[in-house]
């Protein structure tokens, strides 16, 4: 990965892939970021992520923990905006 690689990087290519939006207001809901610095971080994640190997065991447990795993990083990602908006 290049430099200046960061988590929430991950969590943009991850919410560019939940939420069907533009990358202009995906951009303004992690935190006034410029877009096209959001889409140069999030398409570079959805192309690695798209390199990985899939190995499915059982389509209702992918299912499963993929809601878990989007509900939890929604939430998180909310709680973020909403600490920024507050200043904290």
């Amino acid at each position: 990965m290049p430099r200046g690689m960061e988590p929430k990087h991950l969590f943009w290519g991850l919410l560019f892939l939940q939420v069907y939006d533009t990358e202009e207001n995906l951009a303004q809901s992690v935190g006034e970021v410029d877009e096209k610095t959001f889409q140069k971080w999030s398409h570079l994640f959805v192309n690695a992520i798209s390199y990985l190997e899939c190995e499915v065991v059982s389509s209702f447990e992918f299912h499963s923990l993929y809601f878990i795993f989007s509900t939890v990083l929604t939430v998180i990602l909310i709680l973020n905006c909403t600490a920024d908006d507050m200043g904290q």
